[in-house]
């Protein structure tokens, strides 16, 4: 006999009991089991269930089809249209199940909001930086979709599990919005006089006063995010305000504190950088595209200059191992002089073209009085390139080898190229050969070096995507054209040469 045991309208399922053991509960045409409760939010809840044939895990969403304004099926429709996309979850199914309906998706893990709590609310600037690389590549693939996000935040960033753990993942786009039309591809029009659409702690300034949002407002958004991580609050967290103030009156409050705060106050203690990235969010026109490259280079950059790797080892993995996490590696050692980073908001084009190509070793003095080879000087250089950065003729000196050794191992640092055209250091590619190019998605840590006089060593003159002349990551776009001994004291992967 089945008997009701709740029925209260704000649980999502009646429970029944058949000879006091609780009955399964499907969905997906009895495809899926319901395990537990995972979080709910305020357009339904969350489970974790797993497929009853293969037993693999999932998670499953559901929302009552008598809601307000149901935003499941749209969801899942966005869901599929970014099918494919690095850290976008997959939809197994959706259908009805009774009065809800329900979607059966990849199961993640923790959201960065939980492994901030775990952490002691507080990220290393370290895990900042690749958190910041990571979201960028996320909201720049929404939006080269045509879709605004509307609602960044950190409960809305997951990461992966098992072998993507450390993948970072976006999910609910129940509030994203179509920003270009679909038929003409026409930016929509800006208009004003719109609520607020997000969470206000992390919804920016435009957004606040009602104006239309647009890819600019995902931006800034994240900004808030990273300064969250790495100062454990914002300033309009916790205002207090009378006993009788609605929702719109605390919506109030916090924009008037935002729009009291200016960036300058709310980076304080931080590197220029995120004062730098909000002000170019800022500066950014309604319709304007972003460049994403220049701000995701931006924290790469900043990682390198502190002397930190991008070997995806998060704080919370770093806790859970029982270790320390990396702080800056050379703490002692200045910065090389010159420019931190390029300014995006002075400098929006493209930092290097990826045809950029490698010149040819000189003498101290000439490099002095360099300017950049012709083409055909460049096509020489290319060839020879080939035939003598690492051979045995062409060795680099030995105050360079320590460091040579450092980045392609005791055996490799003076084989011909050919031999160690593709050398994996830490999870890292390194490029050495004819072109000294690195693969997509590690600019600026190809290392190259060959002799070229006095003037020669590892980074003479060689030029990595305007990264660095021969050290890995660090900002210096002009460096190939700087005489050997002024860039001499590049820090190689921690090696001073």
């Amino acid at each position: 006999m089945l008997v009701r045991v709740s029925d209260n309208s704000q649980k999502l399922f009646i429970i029944y009991k058949y000879q006091g053991e609780t009955m399964d509960l499907r969905v997906g045409g009895g495809k899926f089991k319901i395990i537990k409760k995972l979080g709910s939010g305020a357009f339904g809840e969350i489970y974790q269930g797993s497929n009853i044939k293969t037993g693999e895990e999932v998670a499953i969403k559901l929302e009552p089809t008598k809601t307000k304004f149901p935003q499941l099926l749209y969801e899942t429709k966005l869901y599929k249209i970014l099918t494919g996309g690095t850290g976008i979850p997959s939809v197994i199914w959706f259908g009805v199940e009774g009065d809800y309906n329900a979607m059966v998706m990849e199961l993640l893990g923790p959201s960065l909001e939980d492994l901030f709590t775990y952490c002691g609310r507080n990220f290393s600037m370290k895990t900042t930086c690749m958190l910041a690389d990571q979201m960028l590549s996320r909201i720049e693939y929404l939006h080269t979709n045509a879709f605004i996000h509307r609602d960044m935040k950190p409960d809305n960033f997951l990461v992966g599990v098992g072998k993507k753990q450390h993948t970072l993942y976006l999910i609910d786009f129940g509030l994203a919005k179509r920003y270009r039309d679909a038929r003409t591809g026409e930016h929509i029009p800006f208009r004003e006089d719109k609520s607020l659409t997000g969470t206000a702690r992390y919804a920016s300034v435009n957004a606040h006063l009602g104006k239309e949002q647009g890819r600019r407002d995902d931006l800034e958004a994240i900004g808030f995010i990273l300064v969250y991580f790495l100062k454990g609050s914002l300033p309009w967290q916790g205002l207090q305000g009378h006993a009788k103030m609605n929702k719109d009156d605390k919506y109030q409050l916090i924009l008037k504190k935002k729009m009291s705060t200016t960036i300058e106050a709310l980076t304080r203690g931080l590197p220029q950088e995120f004062n730098d990235y909000l002000n170019y969010c800022r500066k950014l026109r309604f319709d304007e595209k972003p460049d994403y490259a220049v701000l995701r280079k931006m924290f790469r950059d900043l990682l390198a200059k502190q002397g930190l790797d991008y070997d995806h080892q998060y704080d919370w993995i770093v806790k859970k191992a029982g270790g320390q996490v990396q702080t800056l590696k050379n703490p002692s050692q200045p910065v090389l002089q010159g420019p931190t980073h390029r300014n995006p908001i002075q400098d929006k084009e493209p930092l290097q073209p990826t045809t950029q190509h490698n010149r040819r070793g000189n003498t101290a003095d000439a490099l002095n009085q360099a300017k950049l080879n012709t083409t055909e000087e460049r096509k020489e250089n290319r060839m020879m390139m080939g035939q003598h950065v690492l051979n045995a003729a062409s060795k680099p000196p030995a105050r360079f080898q320590n460091a040579a050794a450092a980045v392609l191992g005791t055996t490799n640092y003076n084989k011909p190229a050919a031999a160690i055209l593709t050398q994996t250091t830490d999870d890292r590619r390194f490029t050495v050969g004819a072109t000294g190019l690195p693969p997509s998605g590690y600019r600026g840590q190809s290392i190259g070096y060959h002799r070229g006089g006095t003037g020669g060593g590892i980074g003479a003159h060689h030029d990595p995507f305007g990264t660095a002349a021969g050290a890995v990551g660090q900002s210096y776009t002009n460096a190939y054209n700087v005489p050997a001994p002024k860039i001499a004291t590049i820090n190689v992967r921690n090696h001073r040469v």
